[in-house]
């Protein structure tokens, strides 16, 4: 089976890496956005290809890769063309030009929220039986045709404890999004009201953000020396900062109940649980080991791409169409 995804940096790069290494299959990855997080040895595969260039550019080149690529099944990331213009338009133009190939829609958190796209989502499912919808976070389902699959995005080995660094004294609550994406879609100005709050109990800490875009492979050692990492408090979903955080042996803070109830955070008892865990140190270490447990079950790169893989499998065979 040959795999071309489409549009997401994480994800289709940690599964394509193992897919690829395994021979059985073949990932292709197509970058259609400029890609700082990584650096140019991270981007050296025969199978990666970044297309950054304008606007009308980077159109006509993922037409072209869409048209003459040889692949069995197209996993499009998000459900719209490079850098979110076009709504859907990958998804039509292929079943114009390439016929009844089978698709993926692989929606990502902050999908959850838009209207528009969950309708057209159910009217392309409901009459396309050559359409696969899958997710990368719980409680996303709500959301989503009843079929729906959820498919946890692979976290790589990079992201694991490490005795050598100490969390920073006092302790620090890290926000990994800074700047509008934040408050967008963290709900950063819930944050900042909750720390205002146990600052003015006496509680000492730190708080750092991020406002710019880091290496991806930079990212652990930010989570090292933090204490606490905050997801989002965004409509019951998590980020893949969450596993990525937990993976490092610290306790990341969301509202999706994943991977404990203990670390679940909502606006009415977010300073509660701010206080507690800095205050805590016996009850961080306890949150962290059982979470990691969990997350590394689900978001290890090489379990969550083998779900990956045979969610495609069965879906190709299901519907006929090796």
């Amino acid at each position: 089976m040959k795999i071309l995804q489409i549009a997401s940096e994480q994800f289709s790069m940690e599964s394509s890496k193992i897919i690829n290494k395994q021979g059985n299959h073949r990932s292709e990855v197509v970058l259609v956005q400029k890609t700082p997080i990584y650096n140019s040895d991270d981007l050296n595969y025969d199978w990666l290809f970044v297309y950054s260039d304008k606007k009308p550019i980077l159109l006509l080149k993922l037409l072209k890769k869409l048209l003459l690529s040889d692949y069995d099944i197209l996993v499009l990331h998000g459900c719209t063309i490079s850098i979110r213009h076009f709504p859907f338009f990958e998804y039509k133009f292929v079943r114009k030009m390439r016929g009844e190939i089978p698709i993926v829609f692989m929606l990502h958190s902050q999908n959850r929220v838009q209207k528009l796209l969950r309708k057209k989502i159910y009217e392309y499912f409901m009459r396309d039986r050559r359409l696969l919808v899958t997710y990368v976070s719980i409680n996303m389902p709500k959301y989503l045709p009843e079929a729906s699959l959820y498919t946890p995005q692979p976290i790589p080995n990079i992201f694991r404890p490490n005795s050598q660094i100490d969390p920073d004294d006092p302790p620090v609550v890290f926000l990994p999004s800074g700047g509008s994406w934040a408050y967008r879609w963290k709900g950063k100005a819930i944050l900042l009201k909750s720390l205002k709050a146990i600052k003015r109990r006496g509680v000492k800490f730190q708080y750092r953000e991020h406002k710019g875009r880091l290496l991806y492979y930079e990212m652990a050692k930010y989570y090292w020396k933090s204490t606490l990492v905050f997801d989002q408090i965004y409509d019951e979903v998590y980020g893949k900062v969450t596993p990525e955080a937990f993976m490092c042996g610290r306790v990341a803070l969301n509202d999706s109940y994943y991977p404990l109830e203990e670390n679940t955070v909502d606006k009415n008892n977010l300073t509660s649980k701010l206080e507690m865990f800095l205050t805590d140190e016996e009850l961080r270490r306890k949150v962290a080991e059982k979470g990691r447990e969990i997350v590394l079950k689900r978001h290890s790169a090489e379990a969550a791409t083998k779900r990956f893989v045979n969610i495609l499998e069965l879906f190709v065979e299901a519907k006929g169409l090796s």
